[in-house]
């Protein structure tokens, strides 16, 4: 029987995982400007002034989390990201106000994204 150890694991573990951080990054990034660009897109034209007021935001949160996996990372931040419209009246835009859209456009835009929308502020 042959026994040996080796090091580097937690090198190599981690390049793994900073691998996989920037590829879900990449799809995350195509899947939100996709989802975007389809919200602006169904959003109803009169003056244009709603459709031009959709922007992409990355808002920070705390948040503490944990891996048994490596005990010594412990996260107080977390990113997320928002889209948002400050246009005053987009909530009525969204309640069926105008004719060129349907009622909860932007909930129909989100599922059919492929996103589940959860909460809409």
């Amino acid at each position: 029987m042959i026994k040996f150890k080796v090091e580097g694991l937690q090198t190599v573990q981690a390049e793994i995982q900073r691998q996989i951080e920037a590829k879900l990054g990449i799809d995350i990034d195509q899947r939100m400007d996709r989802l975007l660009d389809a919200v602006i897109q169904n959003t109803p034209i009169d003056t244009g002034y709603a459709r031009s007021r959709w922007r992409e935001d990355t808002e920070l949160a705390f948040k503490f989390s944990f891996s048994f996996l490596n005990p010594l990372f412990v996260r107080f931040v977390e990113e997320r990201r928002v889209i948002k419209n400050d246009a005053p009246y987009i909530q009525r835009l969204n309640e069926g106000w105008s004719k060129q859209a349907p009622p909860r456009f932007i909930e129909q835009t989100i599922l059919e994204q492929g996103f589940k929308p959860t909460q809409l502020i």
